[in-house]
C-alpha cells in the first residue's frame, strides 16, 4: 500500500459530468371530440409529432423532451396526450376548463370518463382554470391558455368556422392572432397536414443550448491518488 494508505495504483481521474440540459417542447391540442377514422387521425398525430422534430436543427449534445398541453377532453386533446406519453421522457399538464368533478358531466359514457381519470393521473401538472359563469367561457379560456403556453400547436380541425366561444375554429383563429405556429391536421376533403409557421421554434436557441451542453463543465473531482 502507499504511504498515505491507498493501494499504490497510479492515480485516475474520476470525471462525472453533470446532464445535459434537455430541449422541452410544449405541443398544445385543439380539436374535435368526434372524431371520423380515428385511427388515421392518430397516426397524421404521430406524424405532426415527427413534423416538429424536423423543425429542430441538429441537436448532438442535446435531448428532446416534449410536454403534451391538454385539456383532455374527448377525440384530439386525448389522442395526442396517448401519443406524446409513448415518447421516453415526455410529461403531460393537463389544463381543466373546471373542476374535474364538474368536468366529468361532459363525458357521458363510464368508458370516457375512467379514460380521462386515466390520462389525469399520469399527469404531472394539473391547471385548473378559474370558474367563471358560461361553460362555453371556460373553455374559451382553457383553448387560449394552451395557445399562449404551447412553442407549437397541433390542430385536429375541419377547417369550419368555431361553433361558439371555445370551439376548434375559435382557438384556432387566435392561434393565428398570436401567431403560435401550428400544425393543421385537416379533417376536411383534402386531408394532410399543413404548417403555418409563427413565433417561437428559434433554431438559434437549440443552437445555443447545444453548444452549451457540449461545453458543460465537470462537477466530479480527482480521487484515489496515490504517493
Amino acid at each position: 500500500m502507499g504511504a498515505d494508505g491507498n493501494d499504490g495504483r497510479s492515480s485516475s481521474l474520476d470525471i462525472q459530468t453533470s446532464p445535459p440540459i434537455p430541449a422541452v417542447i410544449v405541443i398544445g391540442v385543439t380539436g374535435h371530440r368526434e372524431i371520423p377514422s380515428s385511427g388515421i387521425v392518430i397516426s397524421r398525430i404521430g406524424e405532426a409529432i415527427r413534423r416538429i422534430r424536423e423543425l429542430l436543427p441538429p441537436l448532438y449534445h442535446t435531448p428532446i423532451a416534449f410536454t403534451a398541453l391538454s385539456s383532455l377532453a374527448e377525440g384530439a386533446d386525448r389522442f395526442l396526450a396517448a401519443e406524446i406519453l409513448k415518447i421516453p421522457h415526455s410529461r403531460l399538464k393537463a389544463v381543466l376548463p373546471l373542476e374535474s368533478d364538474d368536468y366529468l358531466r361532459d363525458f357521458k359514457s363510464r368508458e370516457s370518463k375512467d379514460e380521462f381519470r386515466r390520462l389525469l393521473g399520469e399527469a404531472e401538472e394539473i391547471k385548473t382554470l378559474p370558474r367563471v359563469p358560461e361553460r362555453s367561457e371556460a373553455y374559451r379560456r382553457a383553448g387560449r391558455y394552451i395557445v399562449d403556453h404551447c412553442d407549437v400547436l397541433i390542430a385536429v380541425w375541419d377547417g369550419e368556422k368555431g361553433r361558439g366561444r371555445g370551439g376548434t375554429g375559435d382557438i384556432v383563429q387566435y392561434a393565428k392572432e398570436k401567431k403560435c405556429p401550428f400544425l393543421w391536421i385537416r379533417l376536411d376533403s383534402q386531408g394532410g397536414i399543413e404548417f403555418e409557421p409563427g413565433r417561437g421554434l428559434s433554431r438559434e436557441a437549440f443552437l445555443e443550448l447545444d453548444q452549451s451542453n457540449a461545453e458543460r463543465i465537470p462537477t466530479g473531482k480527482y480521487r484515489g491518488q496515490s504517493a
